[in-house]
């Protein structure tokens, strides 16, 4: 309804009480309104300290006894219900086609956003921000790793039956400098399936030296990216309280049982390294919630 629509926007008593609603109560919901009229009535004269001793709603009877006596508009009851039931079902086939329409765009998004399509958005994206233009480097040392991150990103199942990963799980791109491990998520951060949040661990050191925390809540929506895990100090150091926010993070996540497959990182330690710096339960969690891909390759920004 138009109308109801317009006077939502910005309420206006006067014209609402103009529009002509169609008739959509029930005869019980009519009969319930009239009941309720007559019972707030009587509540009102009991908080104002009167008697209503001689009244009962035990009944239909007793309820028009009490509409009568004190003149209750039973035609306006009614309107005003079927106004507020009329609001409600509007509503809620506003909320209805808000979802149907968020539903539709989210096919349309899946449709759109395949791995073929985030792979082009990488090469133009690459191609743009390199001096030399020549875009993304493909070759036999990074191509399953490229591959792989298209299609998790693209929710494709091919993430799984071709290339052997848990979609349940995130990534951890490993790797030695210069392998892609920060540039190929950057590439691939702005697709519109699942965009990607990036966050260095470098820059989350420095806000927890100063604030002594950093609040990061994984959306369902969005990818976290967390890069350079590994080069921020091994302690931060807040008001002398000691804190390694990696290691806490990643055992907060767990313990509350948060999902990590919105979850990317990065990093140029191993495995070893991985529990040297952060001790075994961050290793074991890695492990057990993370799909491990690996970069090989030579300094490719040395070209």
């Amino acid at each position: 309804m138009k109308e109801l629509e317009t006077i939502q926007s910005r309420f206006d008593h006067a014209a609402f009480d103009k529009i002509e609603f169609p008739m959509i109560l029930t005869d019980y919901e009519k009969d319930q309104a009239i009941y309720h009229a007559a019972f707030l009535e009587l509540d009102k004269m009991k908080f104002r300290g009167l008697s209503v001793s001689g009244f009962s709603l035990a009944s239909d009877d007793e309820v028009m006894k009490v509409v009568e006596y004190y003149k209750i508009d039973i035609e306006k009851v009614v309107d005003y219900a079927n106004r507020m039931k009329t609001i409600e079902v509007e509503q809620a086939k506003q909320i209805q086609k808000e979802i149907e329409d968020e539903a539709k765009r989210d096919a349309e998004r899946k449709d759109f956003w395949s791995a073929r399509e985030i792979y082009r958005l990488m090469y133009k994206n690459a191609a743009d921000a390199t001096k030399s233009g020549l875009g993304l480097i493909y070759d036999d040392e990074n191509a399953s790793a490229i591959e792989s991150i298209c299609y998790f990103l693209s929710n494709d199942h091919k993430f799984e039956t071709k290339m052997g990963f848990d979609k349940t799980k995130g990534i951890i791109l490993m790797g030695s400098y210069g392998t892609g491990k920060s540039f190929i998520p950057r590439m691939a951060k702005d697709n519109g399936l699942n965009p990607i949040d990036i966050y260095s661990l470098v820059k989350i050191e420095h806000d927890v030296r100063n604030s002594g925390s950093f609040n990061l809540n994984l959306s369902e929506r969005r990818i976290i990216n967390l890069d350079d895990v590994g080069a921020e100090k091994e302690v931060q150091t807040h008001y002398g309280n000691k804190i390694n926010w990696f290691q806490e993070w990643i055992e907060m996540m767990y313990s509350e049982n948060r999902p990590f497959n919105r979850l990317i990182l990065s990093t140029n330690l191993d495995s070893n390294e991985i529990e040297q710096r952060y001790g075994g339960r961050v290793r074991s969690r890695l492990t057990e919630k993370m799909n491990i891909i690996l970069l090989n390759g030579k300094d490719r920004r040395k070209g």
